[in-house]
């Protein structure tokens, strides 16, 4: 069972769903530039070997940056909607591997937006 992932995902900011942005991208540590791993707990880390960087972060405190915005944080439901896409790129025809990952995520996940205070949209 995979406690962690690649995080590769389309960009979960609203702005670019909206504009139907759908390319697929490693997100990396804006500090060092390693590829960050998702974690079936609901965090973020840096994979560099010997990072400084590499503490975990909540998922749901990171702001998102790709090339067609600035950072900026996303809403709750464009997150859900780009990490099933990336536990399916990871698990590939394995969908009850992606599935159990991503309930275990959300679970995760719902605990952090009441630490967060953040609305489902």
């Amino acid at each position: 069972m995979s406690e962690e992932i690649d995080f590769k995902s389309p960009c979960p900011v609203y702005e670019c769903l909206k504009k139907e942005r759908r390319d697929i991208i490693y997100w990396t540590d804006p500090n060092c530039k390693h590829h960050y791993k998702l974690t079936r707990t609901g965090k973020i880390k840096c994979n560099g070997n010997n990072c400084y960087n590499n503490s975990e972060k909540d998922l749901l405190s990171c702001s998102f940056k790709c090339q067609n915005h600035e950072s900026q944080k996303c809403s709750f439901q464009a997150l859900i909607n780009v990490l099933q896409i990336a536990s399916e790129l990871h698990f590939g025809e394995n969908q009850d591997e992606a599935n159990s990952f991503l309930e275990d995520l959300i679970v995760d996940l719902m605990s952090q937006r009441k630490k967060y205070n953040i609305n489902i949209k």
